[in-house]
């Protein structure tokens, strides 16, 4: 293959000899954990009076409900409780990776009373909060724009993280816009990401194909282009689970996402012009194929119930990516064939692939 974006430079090295040191990293990760909550606690009420503290403190979670962040800190909010004897409030503010959270603690008074409880992403890369906005909502890496390359954008609703504000950054995305919970964000924030990520040799939208995400990217397409910006849009639709369904207009957008947001934003590092570089999104999007597997219902905050009711002893192959109905429900341990049988009905997208192996299968074909 003649296109290649890999970083010789990166390696990991293992010992030659002796058992891998599992016990020291999770004394050393003890320590850092430790370490962190004291300094966060020590800088809120350090000026505080020996009272602290007075009323409620809340507790700042820049993720949904539900996951590990969201877990560890309502076992720390019950430790201060029985220790502090005060009440302890979490309060979860999902959005943009974490970042919009993480703000919300920043710009609050440093009173000892708002605290952040995050992952180590927003520890070890503060640099990366420095570059968000948030009239209109988006993430952008630091040193944007970057004259003479091409810049590359996505986005989609909140909820499918890191997708699309944690790969923002050198070699992958140089903006993100994320919208609401499973919703589409809006043609103001593409439009500020575009203007806001153009060196002069145009930006390339990276597009999941979902109704709203199209029609809105279209939009701020066409108010870029209207300011003297070139733009040029490519939709991703490689789940082959559905195709025109009631929930969809095609084929929807998923995994292959990210892989074009890596290669796409390799090349334009390497200094790829547009048309090469959505050429190149346009390709990786053409072999790429995919399908999702739900092994448990979706909850959506906003409903705050399952979306859909699945049993313990089922699966569901072909499920989007907001609940959306799949192909079929079968039992967890489905043997290989019905598996095969499950997804067979994929090879006829083939007929659109333009890579090698797809080209040789159907040259077999007609002879």
């Amino acid at each position: 293959m003649k296109d290649r974006f890999f970083d010789s430079s990166v390696s990991r090295t293992l010992p030659a000899e002796g058992p891998r040191p599992n016990k020291e990293r999770r004394t050393f990760l003890k320590a850092l954990v430790t370490g962190l909550v004291s300094i966060a606690w020590v800088h809120g009420v350090a000026a505080q009076p020996a009272k602290y503290p007075a009323h409620p403190i809340k507790i700042i979670v820049p993720f949904a409900a539900g996951g590990g962040v969201d877990a560890f800190a309502r076992l720390l909010g019950k430790q201060i409780e029985e220790k502090r004897g005060v009440t302890v409030v979490i309060e979860n503010r999902a959005g943009a990776n974490g970042t919009v959270g993480a703000n919300g603690v920043l710009q609050s008074q440093p009173d000892g009373y708002t605290l952040l409880f995050s992952a180590a992403t927003h520890v070890m890369a503060r640099h990366v909060m420095s570059k968000v906005s948030f009239d209109p909502v988006y993430v952008v890496r630091v040193d944007a724009p970057v004259t003479g390359k091409v810049g590359i954008i996505s986005g989609g609703g909140s909820g499918h993280e890191p997708l699309h504000g944690g790969f923002v950054g050198q070699g992958m995305l140089d903006a993100a816009c994320p919208g609401q919970v499973f919703t589409s964000p809006s043609p103001d924030q593409m439009e500020a990401a575009t203007s806001a990520v153009n060196g002069g040799a145009g930006v390339l939208h990276i597009v999941k194909n979902y109704t709203g995400d199209v029609m809105n990217f279209e939009m701020a397409a066409e108010l870029c282009q209207a300011r003297g910006i070139e733009v040029q849009s490519v939709v991703i639709n490689d789940d082959v689970a559905v195709q025109d369904s009631l929930y969809t207009a095609g084929r929807r957008g998923v995994g292959a996402t990210v892989l074009a947001e890596k290669i796409c934003g390799a090349a334009a590092a390497r200094g790829y012009d547009l048309a090469r570089v959505a050429a190149l999104a346009r390709r990786v999007n053409a072999c790429a194929r995919s399908m999702g597997m739900a092994l448990s219902p979706c909850t959506v905050p906003a409903a705050g119930k399952p979306n859909f009711v699945l049993g313990d002893d089922e699966i569901e192959m072909g499920v989007g990516i907001h609940g959306e109905p799949g192909r079929r429900r079968m039992a967890p341990y489905a043997t290989c064939r019905r598996c095969r049988r499950t997804c067979r009905y994929s090879c006829s997208d083939r007929s659109e692939c333009t890579c090698g192996r797809c080209r040789t299968r159907r040259d077999a074909r007609r002879t």
